[in-house]
Formats: structure tokens, C-alpha cells, sequence
């Protein structure tokens, strides 16, 4: 397969060393809406945002452009074809670049931040999840993943610099070996793992959110894609914008590893937001959970003062 699968290895085991610090809570937190929850109950599916069309849009441009300072260190005695390859992902028209799409959660449990965001003219819902038996009960799709959120500035320059460097230097290592020859299917190699990092970072300004990302990738000109086909893209209105996204089960359906014998989601607990009438929606969704036998979920409701 060549030296460029040792890439994976490196990369995997180094965003590991990074994210265990900001792994070290247990659950995770969905906030969403009470009409939501009742929506994610009933259809057993999670939805995932087109990456485009989240409130932060200039998320993947915050990575390219921090990307294009630091690939200059990386790139540093690779062949002008390498660099070439490289430099090329910081040019992808956005037309071509791989669909990402996003569930986001927070590690932050009763948040007042949050809480603003989605109680404001609705009933705030957050559903508690833990993220591995989650992960599981999704059969592991292969392009499905998910992450802590980094925003330490450092630690995304030196990962991105990291990339370039390891990258280059074993596809380098690749041609003098006659292990493979310049090509398009060689080329595209980068893609996947280049756009994945930039859905991993946020800016600092954000690192109160302490958010916990699902990130669904598709890249048109990636093995899997071709293999797999695409994921349905469906629409959903949000304020004035039609919004694209996918779902759990397209994904699962599309590309799972093994056979998704328990389509039952797994959640934790669910805390209803500051409202005047917690207490009643609170008693209303613990009857919802035992309709669709989560007797087991707890049901609490926030200690963020109602204003």
C-alpha cells in the first residue's frame, strides 16, 4: 500500500496524545429543541448540518488559512512534485471540496451559553450522550467519526505542520521507492485526512463551548465514495435558509462496518432548559422516553435560573 498508509497511523495516534485531555468527561451533550427531541425519539436518527451552513461559517477558511502559513515549515525539502500536491488543497474550489456534515455536542452540562442559543423562543433540550456507546450502536460507518474540538492555537499549527511534513516526506519516500507512480489516485490520498483536521478546529474565541463533534465526510474523489455512492442530501428550512444535511441512518445505511442489529439510539439523559413550565415538560417527557422504552434515560431538569 505503500509508505502513505504509515500517514493514518501517525496522525491517528498523535490527534489521540492532543485530544486526551479534552476527552476526560465521560458525557457529552446534544442542545437542541423539545420539538427535536420528540423528532430524534420517533425516527431513531440523529441529523448532521452541512458543514457550510453552521452559525460559525468561516470554520474550514480558519483552518485553510492557518494551514497555509504552517505547510511552508512542513514542506521543507520535499520534491517540488510534493509540495505541489500539498499546496494544492489550500486552492480546492469550495464546489470540490469533500460534503462535511456535523452533529454537535458540548462537554458542558447545564450550560447558560447553550441554553440561550436554543431556549430563547423554544423549549431548550439537551440530550446526554456517551460518546463511544453512541458510536457503537451506529454500526461504525467509515466515514463517520468523532472528536473533541481543538482550539489551542499551537497545538492546530503544529498538527497541520505535522501533516504537511509527514505526508510529503513519505510520499517522497514512496516514488524513490518505486512503490507508486504519480497519479491522480495517489494524489487525492491527502484529501480526506487534510479536510477531516480542518473539521476538528475552531477558533479560540469558541473554546467556551467545549464542543464535541460527530463529522459525516464525503469525498467525491475518495475510495469509499466511489464505492459507497453518496448519502441522501436533505433539506430542512432553519429561519429564512434551506439548509442541507444527512442523518444517522443514511450514513449507517450507506457504509457501516458491521450490521446495524440495534437501530435503537443510546442517551444517557435528557435536562430540559430554564422554562416557567419545566416541571410539566419534565413529567411530559419522561412519558415520551417509556413509549419508546428509555425507562433507563434520566430525565432532570436545569438549575440555570428561569429569566
Amino acid at each position: 500500500m505503500g509508505w502513505w498508509d504509515v500517514i493514518t497511523q501517525i496522525r491517528n495516534h498523535e490527534l489521540a496524545r492532543v485530544q486526551r485531555p479534552l476527552n476526560r468527561y465521560r458525557y457529552a451533550y446534544h442542545y437542541t429543541t423539545l420539538a427535536a427531541l420528540k423528532s430524534i425519539l420517533e425516527s431513531q436518527e440523529l441529523w448532521l448540518t452541512d458543514y457550510a451552513y453552521l452559525n460559525d461559517s468561516s470554520e474550514v477558511r480558519h483552518g485553510i488559512e492557518l494551514a497555509r502559513e504552517e505547510f511552508e515549515a512542513g514542506l521543507r525539502g520535499a520534491t517540488r512534485g510534493t509540495a505541489k500536491v500539498l499546496r494544492t488543497l489550500l486552492e480546492i474550489p469550495t464546489e470540490r471540496q469533500p460534503r462535511i456534515c456535523v452533529a454537535c455536542f458540548s462537554f458542558e452540562r447545564d450550560s447558560l451559553t447553550q441554553w440561550k442559543g436554543y431556549g430563547r423562543d423554544h423549549v431548550g433540550i439537551a440530550i446526554g450522550i456517551e460518546p463511544l456507546p453512541f458510536f457503537t450502536t451506529l454500526a461504525y460507518p467509515r466515514e463517520l467519526s468523532y472528536s473533541p474540538i481543538i482550539y489551542d492555537p499551537q497545538v492546530k499549527r503544529e498538527l497541520l505542520r505535522g501533516f504537511a511534513h509527514d505526508w510529503s516526506t513519505l510520499r517522497d519516500r514512496d516514488l524513490k521507492e518505486g512503490l507508486i507512480e504519480s497519479n491522480d489516485a495517489y494524489e487525492s490520498l491527502p484529501r480526506s485526512g487534510f479536510f477531516e483536521l480542518l473539521s476538528m478546529m475552531k477558533d479560540e474565541a469558541f473554546r467556551d463551548e467545549r464542543e464535541l463533534r460527530f463529522v459525516y465526510q464525503e469525498d467525491p474523489e475518495g475510495t469509499i465514495s466511489k464505492l459507497d455512492g453518496r448519502a441522501p442530501k436533505r433539506f430542512r428550512i432553519a429561519g429564512d435558509i434551506l439548509t442541507p444535511y444527512t442523518t444517522t441512518k443514511d450514513i449507517v445505511q450507506r457504509s457501516a462496518v458491521f450490521s446495524a442489529a440495534d437501530s435503537k439510539l443510546r442517551f444517557h439523559e435528557i435536562i430540559v432548559g430554564p422554562h416557567p413550565h419545566a416541571a410539566l415538560i419534565q413529567s411530559g417527557i419522561r412519558e415520551l422516553l417509556t413509549e419508546y422504552r428509555y425507562e433507563d434515560v434520566e430525565v432532570n431538569v436545569s438549575k440555570v435560573p428561569f429569566r
